[in-house]
């Protein structure tokens, strides 16, 4: 894997993940947070919750803290998890965007995700939803 990524060589979960619309390279539509029935006016959720479903909905088993806002949130996540697993709990961060590496954004216990994960979330995701949406 590494000497694909060094050949400059796209593998298959970074093939599915550049694939998908990037609100952080487009911004984000108008119309964003305002309902609507159609998703070319703003984001359907619908689309998540369906996803969700055929995942066996995973985030109903999570106990989840957001951060958000617009200073700072990086460091409460990190000072959160921290005490938290300090605590001696299982604690799992998502960031977004990464500064070097795609692998930055899941850390799971206080490592960065390992390449095989990162590479086999992207195909299951990919997997579930083939031919169900656009």
């Amino acid at each position: 894997a590494a000497a694909a990524a060094a050949a400059g060589q796209v593998r298959p979960g970074e093939a599915f993940l550049a694939s998908l619309v990037d609100y952080e390279k487009l911004g984000v539509p108008k119309a964003a947070g305002i309902s609507s029935s159609s998703s070319a006016n703003g984001f359907d959720l619908g689309v998540m919750r369906r996803l969700l479903a055929e995942l066996g909905n995973p985030e109903q088993q999570l106990k989840v803290v957001h951060v958000a806002g617009t200073k700072g949130k990086g460091s409460v996540a990190v000072l959160l998890s921290a005490m938290l697993r300090a605590a001696g709990l299982r604690v799992g961060t998502y960031t977004s965007p990464h500064l070097f590496n795609i692998r930055e954004r899941v850390v799971v216990g206080g490592g960065a995700a390992g390449a095989a994960a990162a590479a086999a979330a992207p195909l299951a995701t990919a997997a579930v939803t083939e031919d169900k949406w656009e």
